[in-house]
């Protein structure tokens, strides 16, 4: 599958939250086999990568007097770069064209109005429209424009709702980053999935000996941020114009772009250099730098106030086991986590800032003491996982299958017209391909894994098969930990096994039973699985592999006669198929 994925940065050097979100989905994607291309429209950067690539497009010196004149913004008003010049709108349109995607992801939605126009005359375009949506733009876009004077400020904000608002009314899809945001855009009726913001592992270490010392010397805590304005505002307001609480062997290491805020002249008023004096100016940094950093100092701050979407400091505060002191706005979208040991919540500014010095006070610098069950949870942090949904959306989507999931009955299954009556039939590579419902990654001959912790196989038998029909799955774990993990096996009839891998034990055969009462009419049913854990092969060793991975199926085999371990004919669960068969819609 082909995606061109648009928008007003680049991504082969992320550093702000729009990029590492987007150069994940991207990274992910890739990893599934699909071809990704980038379009961005973008300003550009001292330190960007060279531009050995035509679908660049970095606004030229005119359209920077441009938007200084017409007090635009450059995210807002980038489609008019492609717009306003007939031979630049003319290549990209080429450049797509050439592409020819399955699949066009706007991330964000500012340039929309370049791909209407470019849809407009292409009536025969097999390309779905996405909308990557990374917040309510509607809601945001106040919050960085009021300084502006009002003409612009009300030009800026009309444009942007009404752009916002006809890409999701046209598009074929939304992916929302929480769940507020996804029932905000359930509103306009589309398909719409959430792919959460996550993280990746740390990252190698860089800078080991210079963090060591400045922690040997202070007592820090780390706050990341890019140089978005809400971010400073919110340092600001929840620690204060006055940092004179700070002892002097107590400081705050400021990561990311943000800080030249802070620095900036006229920003602190009268304490300006008492404030700057309690904070270490780290500046952006790559992922080895950050991985040191969180390393040696003891908690993460996150004062934010305002915004939408969620927060990508959040999952990675999290995922590296670190102590934070929060805003409940800081933890929108991992609600789940706040009562994790190690996580203070506080809105009050004289709380947060009583919070940060017991956390500064504290003498360890190590994990908090999660349970099995926690740790388990934050694996799921993950980009692999947080995003995992995304592609099988995507092709639903392509294949028009843009309701969600198909049922059982609806769509025709594998046709096993001899197996129920055969002594003994064995399903193995190819034959399973058919089988696969959902939850599992691209087909793999020697057993496809499951992408996420439910998944389903879909079976059709002949509709003149009677009696119960005898299965024996061969199973196989993705355990790098050596964890316990449970798989458990439903059909509509309800619970049929569940089996525990520990440590080594990767491979197990599961016997299960398909009565009549499980199948339909057509002699279709599913069998469902659920894991209690996923983990990605990046995460344990040198792989490149990103995805997410649970377990595989190997072989079937397929008998009218028990197998080895079959659960025993029972009349109470015939009985209490239909009500059990209810609860278990809910995995489905």
């Amino acid at each position: 599958m082909k995606v061109l994925t648009l928008s007003t940065y680049r991504t082969d050097l992320p550093r702000h939250g729009g990029q590492v979100r987007l150069a994940a989905i991207q990274r992910v994607l890739r990893s599934q086999g699909w071809t990704i291309r980038h379009m961005p429209v973008y300003v550009r950067n001292a330190d960007d990568l060279p531009e050995d690539s035509a679908f660049l497009f970095p606004f030229d010196p005119d359209f920077h007097r441009r938007l200084e004149e017409t007090q635009g913004r450059s995210d807002v008003d980038a489609a008019d770069f492609l717009l306003g010049d007939p031979s630049r709108f003319a290549a990209a349109c080429d450049l797509i064209d050439g592409y020819d995607p399955d699949c066009i992801w706007l991330e964000q939605p500012w340039l929309w109005p370049f791909v209407k126009v470019y849809l407009a005359g292409r009536s025969g375009s097999r390309a779905r429209v996405v909308y990557g949506s990374q917040n309510v733009e509607t809601h945001l876009i106040e919050n960085v424009i009021r300084k502006l004077p009002k003409r612009a400020r009300e030009r800026i904000r009309a444009t942007a709702e009404a752009m916002e608002r006809d890409l999701c009314a046209v598009c074929d899809g939304i992916v929302a980053v929480s769940r507020g945001d996804l029932a905000f855009f359930q509103a306009y009726g589309k398909p719409s999935v959430l792919a959460a913001n996550g993280v990746w592992p740390k990252g190698q270490r860089s800078g080991v000996d210079y963090w060591r010392k400045e922690a040997s010397l202070f007592s820090t805590a780390m706050f990341v941020s890019s140089a978005h304005p809400p971010n400073a505002t919110g340092f600001v307001e929840m620690l204060g114009d006055n940092l004179a609480y700070l002892a002097p062997d107590e400081r705050i290491i400021v990561v990311g772009g943000v800080i030249k805020l802070l620095e900036g002249p006229g920003f602190y008023g009268e304490h300006r250099g008492l404030n700057l004096s309690r904070l270490i100016a780290a500046g952006v940094q790559d992922e080895g730098g950050l991985s040191t950093i969180l390393d040696v100092t003891k908690g993460v701050l996150l004062p934010i106030k305002e915004g939408g979407g969620t927060n990508l400091k959040t999952a990675e505060a999290l995922n590296n086991r670190k102590p934070i002191v929060a805003t409940t706005a800081a933890m929108r979208g991992f609600e789940e986590f706040s009562d994790f040991p190690g996580v203070t919540i506080r809105d009050d500014p004289a709380a947060f800032r009583a919070a940060v010095k017991a956390l500064l006070a504290t003498e360890a610098r190590g994990a908090p003491d999660y349970t099995a069950e926690q740790e388990r949870m934050l694996d799921t942090l993950l980009w692999p996982a947080t995003l995992g949904a995304i592609p099988s959306f995507l092709e639903g989507l392509s294949a028009g299958r843009i309701g969600g999931p198909p049922l059982p009955g609806l769509l025709p299954g594998p046709e096993t017209a001899r197996a129920a009556t055969a002594p003994v039939r064995v399903w193995s590579e190819y034959q399973l391909r058919p089988l696969l419902a959902r939850g599992w990654h691209d087909f793999e001959p020697a057993g496809t894994w499951s992408r996420e912790r439910n998944a389903a196989l879909r079976i059709r038998f002949p509709e003149e098969a009677r009696g119960a029909v005898h299965l024996r799955i061969a199973m196989e774990v993705f355990n790098p930990q050596k964890r316990p993990i449970d798989i458990e096996i439903f059909t509509p009839g309800g619970h049929q096994a569940t089996h525990r891998f520990r440590g080594g034990d990767r491979q197990r055969s599961v016997a299960i039973r398909i009565d009549e009462t499980d199948r339909d009419g057509s002699g279709m049913t599913e069998v469902y699985f659920r894991s209690s854990a996923l983990f990605s092969p990046i995460s344990s060793s040198r792989s490149d592999d990103a995805r997410l991975l649970g377990f595989r199926v190997t072989a079937i085999e397929v008998s009218q006669d028990p197998l080895p371990g079959s659960r025993p004919s029972s009349p109470v669960r015939s009985a209490l198929a239909g009500a059990i068969g209810r609860m278990v819609d809910r995995l489905r």
